[in-house]
């Protein structure tokens, strides 16, 4: 069975990988322990408040995932690209020199 949830911790909590799991299978609906298999897919922080807090979405599944092969970006050749010139001295043009 595989799961795909969402749970709000706190910063201390989301750190924790077996705290994110425990959360996730009991979102999930999971027996405690059962799950063989929790990745996070998104982290974000909730700062609206005084306290944080770290929103997760997390895929819970009983059965173990093969892993997600982490392949390079392929990047075309651009040795021989026309010249650009950037105008101006907004963010866009300060920053553009890092693309």
């Amino acid at each position: 069975m595989e799961r795909t949830v969402d749970i709000v911790l706190s910063p201390v909590e989301a750190a924790d990988p077996v705290l994110v799991r425990q959360a996730a299978e009991e979102e999930a609906g999971i027996p405690p322990g059962s799950a063989n298999t929790s990745r996070i897919l998104k982290r974000s922080i909730d700062a609206r408040s005084r306290s944080p807090r770290i929103r997760l979405r997390v895929l819970v599944a009983t059965e173990v995932l093969p892993e997600d092969p982490i392949t390079p970006p392929s990047l075309r050749n651009v040795r021989d690209a026309p010249v650009v010139l950037i105008v101006g001295a907004g963010p866009a043009g300060l920053s553009v020199h890092f693309v």
